[in-house]
């Protein structure tokens, strides 16, 4: 692949020709196909269309013809088993229990780091018997609404409503938390918000678009690829629907 990098790179833009992407773009299916590389071909894609659209390249669709596409990744999540390994284990260290619990409210519900460590108690919102915050996420901007469980509720009344921890000390706790509660999958945020949607979809069958907004996702597409339905679960709602 190097060859046609090296060959692209002595040409100027105005110079690149559709057998040269063409040439390009098998070497990087033989060579790449398995790897992230994929994700920065869309990104070269971008650039190059740029370039037609605004003239410094030849008024040619340089990509009718080259398809490269990205494999989709199994979303991972925890078990309802690993999730009770984290609640009820014993942990050598206060802050190790303080970080576990913290995992577990973002398991309750589904919150990005970012979104866990900015809650404050005047967010929460009380209708009837039911609590919830409903806020913007602070990477996207796009509102979300938390349902906030007893046992969320329960965590933070235990540390006076202050989830706060950086984003380092985290990670690295929460490393220690998975070894001691005899989980091998890596623990990270965005695992417990996996974990969140996944159970919401597939086993509460929460529909897509409450889903979505739970997540504060900008697009249901977003929320989809979270859909892992099993074929005892299809079979059971096919029959349920059919004697409504």
């Amino acid at each position: 692949m190097q060859r046609a990098i090296d060959h692209l790179q002595n040409k100027e833009c105005k110079n690149i020709t559709n057998a040269d992407m063409k040439s390009l773009a098998t070497e990087m299916r033989s060579t790449l196909q398995e790897s992230t590389f994929a994700n920065q071909w869309v990104i070269a894609k971008t650039f190059f269309t740029f370039g037609i659209h605004n003239k410094h390249i030849a008024d040619t669709n340089l990509f009718t013809t080259i398809k490269v596409s990205k494999k989709a990744k199994a979303v991972d999540y925890l078990t309802v088993e690993e999730v009770e390994q984290i609640r009820s284990t014993e942990y050598s260290k206060e802050a190790l229990r303080r970080v576990a619990d913290f995992a577990i409210f973002e398991i309750n519900l589904g919150l990005a780091y970012c979104d866990l460590v900015s809650i404050k108690k005047e967010d929460i919102i009380e209708e009837g018997n039911m609590r919830y915050i409903k806020k913007n996420r602070m990477k996207t901007n796009a509102e979300y609404i938390s349902i906030i469980t007893d046992e969320a509720l329960h965590i933070l009344e235990k540390y006076d409503y202050d989830i706060s921890i950086s984003n380092q000390c985290y990670n690295r706790f929460l490393k220690q938390v998975g070894k001691e509660a005899g989980i091998e999958k890596k623990l990270h945020s965005h695992l417990f918000r996996h974990t969140f949607a996944h159970h919401q979809l597939n086993e509460r069958h929460l529909n897509l678009a409450t889903v979505s907004k739970l997540l504060g996702h900008t697009n249901l597409k977003q929320t989809q690829h979270y859909c892992q339905k099993h074929t005892s679960t299809i079979l059971e709602e096919f029959a349920l629907a059919d004697d409504l």
